[in-house]
């Protein structure tokens, strides 16, 4: 559970048990553990029924993944998919994850890869590996995706500056949030 400490409320809030004193100058957001909510549900309540905080859940109702074992190449310098990272999996709101293992065949070369949505690059996504010819480096993005409408595909896109870039085994998970 999240809960969001309401910007200007005057004076410190005391929270019982594990859960921190505060004294809230902005807004922030705190993480408190299944068992401290279930622990503290009246207290925190509560504090929801004056104003002084507000709260969210997050609670996982499916998942979807593309996995693939063999490896890629690209040496497209546009954006393009990635072989066999691709979803399609409806309206709503999605945690995506993405993780691989990069190489390039030419020293100082970028590869650039980022998550899709509805064919509009996520924000935040975009991930740059500068490497030197052969080496292998390891990958993941995580990011929310907000308001993935139904029939939209959600993927993985990459190019390379030079070169040819390799992906190795990689996956593509959406965990359905909303």
């Amino acid at each position: 559970m999240k809960v969001r400490f309401i910007n200007n409320h005057v004076g410190p809030i005391s929270l019982p048990g594990p859960l921190p004193r505060l004294k809230i100058k902005d807004d922030i957001t705190v993480d408190i553990v299944p068992e401290a909510y279930d622990r503290y549900r009246k207290e925190i309540q509560l504090l929801v029924s004056k104003g002084l905080i507000s709260h969210s859940y997050s609670v996982i109702s499916s998942i979807l993944q593309a996995t693939s074992t063999n490896n890629t190449t690209t040496t497209s310098d546009k954006y393009k998919r990635i072989n066999g990272m691709i979803l399609t999996p409806g309206a709503g709101d999605y945690m995506a994850l993405f993780d691989t293992s990069l190489s390039c065949s030419l020293d100082n070369t970028s590869i650039y890869v980022a998550i899709y949505a509805n064919d509009v690059r996520a924000t935040g996504s975009k991930r740059v590996v500068n490497l030197p010819s052969d080496r292998i480096a390891p990958l993941s993005i995580s990011i929310p995706l907000i308001g993935v409408g139904a029939g939209h595909n959600v993927e993985i896109k990459w190019y390379v500056d030079g070169g040819t870039g390799t992906a190795r085994q990689r996956n593509l998970t959406l965990l359905r949030t909303g």
